[in-house]
């Protein structure tokens, strides 16, 4: 014999088992019954806690747990879902666009007028102190003609001084000899480059080249070399600098005729951006 919950009551009627009751999700509620009265607010208590009883008694347990244990929500968090957390210090967060910060530019020295190599046509930035005007033993033929220095260590080796340059002049003979055209000037260039770094850097070190190629400065053609020079004996011989950065640009001015601006820049040269400043500011008269 049966009797059945309705959601509110036991029912009085009894039935006699006509075989063993559906699995959940199977079928609907037993044969002679339809289905459970709609939940009311006032029967709807009776009929979670007769239903799912065992839920109230966890959701219970939960909160007794959760007030003894003081509410502290950090505790709950598991070490994986913590260590996934990424920390990032401030100054090292992207930019709103996804890249990365750029980097600050260079020092550079302040530009107090213009120097001009009348032997060439050409002129280019004068710079402010540490910078002076080149004269004495840099100016002469086959040489530079026009520029400025600036000292870095004096004396130095057998050396009167070791200097931070930029220097302009004309191209020796054997430097420009067989060129005629501005797809020639790689030979140039690379020959005064080599002069340039045997006579003024006449040093033990490794050559890093940063760039070599074309270079067009108002509208003319010109090849540019750029080298870093790393010197492996200045601490043990005691030097103001460890590294040199040497541009040397040689340009066509017209009519087979050849220039050669040279700018250097030691590392320990407080306007590393000097080099560029320079090279920018080329000007052909």
């Amino acid at each position: 014999m049966l009797r059945w919950w309705d959601g509110g009551r036991w029912t009085q009627a009894t039935h006699p088992p006509l075989g063993p009751a559906p699995a959940y999700g199977q079928g609907g509620p037993p044969p002679g019954f339809g289905p459970p009265p709609a939940k009311s607010r006032k029967n709807g208590l009776p009929w979670v806690i007769g239903g799912a009883g065992l839920t109230v008694i966890v959701v219970v347990a939960a909160v007794v747990v959760f007030v003894l244990r003081g509410g502290d929500q950090s505790e709950a968090a598991s070490p994986s879902s913590a260590a996934a957390a990424p920390s990032v210090a401030p100054s090292a967060e992207p930019s709103t666009d996804g890249a990365a910060p750029a980097p600050a530019p260079a020092a550079r020295s302040a530009v107090i007028g213009r120097i001009t190599d009348p032997k060439l046509g050409i002129s280019y930035a004068r710079l402010g102190a540490p910078w002076t005007l080149a004269s004495g033993s840099w100016l002469r033929p086959d040489y530079f003609s026009a520029g400025q220095v600036s000292i870095v260590q004096a004396p130095f080796e057998q050396y009167e001084s070791f200097n931070a340059t930029s220097l302009s002049g004309a191209l020796r003979p054997d430097e420009s000899v067989g060129y005629a055209d501005p797809r020639n000037l790689p030979v140039p260039g690379r020959r005064v480059a080599q002069r340039i770094l045997r006579e003024h850097f006449n040093l033990t070190s490794r050559r890093t080249t940063i760039s070599s190629g074309p270079y067009r400065v108002a509208g003319r053609p010109g090849w540019l070399e750029r080298y870093r020079l790393d010197f492996p004996d200045a601490k043990a011989r005691d030097w103001k600098f460890s590294a040199d950065t040497v541009a040397i640009l040689v340009l066509d001015l017209g009519d087979r005729r050849l220039g050669l601006l040279w700018i250097s820049v030691p590392d320990t040269f407080p306007n590393q951006g000097d080099i560029d400043q320079v090279l920018a500011s080329v000007r052909i008269s």
